[in-house]
C-alpha cells in the first residue's frame, strides 16, 4: 500500500479520511441527520470489527470495501425500517432529533476532519527527517539547537528540514486547497 493511504489496519487514520464521505452517503439516501449518524456509526463499528479482513492493498480499494459495508448496512436499514416505525408509533414518546446547533456543529466536525485527514496525507508524504523535524520544532516548540542536539545534527541541517518540509507543504494543492489559495 503506498504512504499516506488510509487503510482499515489503521482504524483512527482510516475513520478520518472517510467518515465525512459516508455520512453524508447516509444523509443524502435517508434525507435524515439523525440517521445517517446512526448508520455511520454502525458502518464503522462493523468496519473496525472486520477490520484485519479487508483484502484490499490499496485506499481505493479499502474504501470499496467500506461501500459494501455502507450498502449493506442501508439495505439492512431499509428491511427493518417498516417494524422499527410501527414500533415507534405504538410508544409514548417521540424519536430525539439534532437541534440547529448540534448539526452545525456535525458541519464544523465535518470540515475539520476533512482538513485533519488532508493535513495527515500531506504530512506523512514528507521524508521521515522532514517529518521528524518539523514535529520537533512546530508541535514540541524545540529550538534548533535543542534539535541538532538530540538529533546529532548541525542547527543548520535542523533549519534546512525543517524548512524543507514546510515548502513542502506549502506546495501541496490539497492543502492549498482548503486554505483557499488554490493556483
Amino acid at each position: 500500500m503506498r504512504s499516506g493511504a488510509a487503510h482499515p489496519r489503521d482504524f483512527p487514520r482510516f475513520y478520518l479520511a472517510y467518515n465525512p464521505r459516508i455520512r453524508r452517503y447516509f444523509k443524502f439516501e435517508t434525507g435524515d441527520t439523525q440517521l445517517a449518524l446512526e448508520l455511520t456509526a454502525e458502518t464503522f463499528e462493523k468496519a473496525f470489527k472486520a477490520r484485519e479482513q479487508c483484502r484490499g492493498t490499496t485506499s481505493k480499494e479499502a474504501l470499496g470495501w467500506l461501500w459494501v459495508i455502507a450498502n449493506n448496512k442501508l439495505r439492512e436499514h431499509y428491511r427493518g425500517h417498516a417494524a422499527e416505525t410501527d414500533a415507534f408509533r405504538r410508544l409514548p414518546i417521540s424519536r430525539p432529533v439534532a437541534t440547529e446547533e448540534e448539526l452545525e456543529q456535525m458541519a464544523e466536525q465535518d470540515t475539520l476532519e476533512a482538513k485533519q485527514g488532508v493535513l495527515y496525507d500531506a504530512f506523512a508524504k514528507l521524508t521521515d527527517k522532514q517529518r521528524e523535524a518539523i514535529h520537533m520544532h512546530v508541535i514540541e516548540e524545540r529550538s534548533y539547537e535543542e534539535m541538532a542536539q538530540k538529533l546529532d545534527i548541525t542547527t543548520v541541517v535542523a533549519r534546512k528540514r525543517v524548512s524543507a518540509g514546510l515548502r513542502r507543504l506549502k506546495r501541496n494543492a490539497s492543502l492549498r486547497r482548503f486554505g483557499g489559495k488554490e493556483e
